[in-house]
């Protein structure tokens, strides 16, 4: 995202192509000097058929993200979906992060972990 300071844009964590999520635990990191969190909201994932759970643990420099599929038709989730939406505010013009830490957790309904292949960090472009 490439934007000027004082602005705003918005990142959506993603899975891509999963199988019988259930929930996810996903820490973010950044500099509270460069960015501002705004807002952090549920995405679609979770939010067709059932009874979700989403909390945001907001700290300087670190968002931790639960969310959890609590079901309806079924105990889980499949294929694509947004887990988050944040929205950012610049602070600072330069290049900055939005970085997902290494620690994040997708898991099945039976406690499973559910590998993540990759991962992508946002990025601020402020000018």
């Amino acid at each position: 995202h490439i934007i000027s300071v004082g602005s705003t844009t918005t990142f959506q964590i993603m899975a891509y192509e999963v199988d019988s999520l259930m929930s996810a635990t996903i820490p973010l990191t950044y500099d509270p000097a460069s960015l501002e969190i705004v807002s952090v909201s549920q995405g679609d994932m979770f939010t067709g058929t059932g009874v979700s759970v989403f909390i945001d643990e907001e700290v300087s420099g670190t968002i931790t993200i639960h969310t959890m599929y609590l079901g309806g038709d079924s105990p889980y989730v499949s294929g694509t979906g947004s887990l988050a939406v944040i929205l950012v505010k610049a602070l600072a013009p330069g290049s900055h992060t939005l970085s997902l830490d290494g620690t994040q957790v997708l898991k099945t309904h039976t406690n499973r972990s559910i590998p993540i292949n990759e991962t992508v960090s946002g990025l601020v472009v402020v000018e």
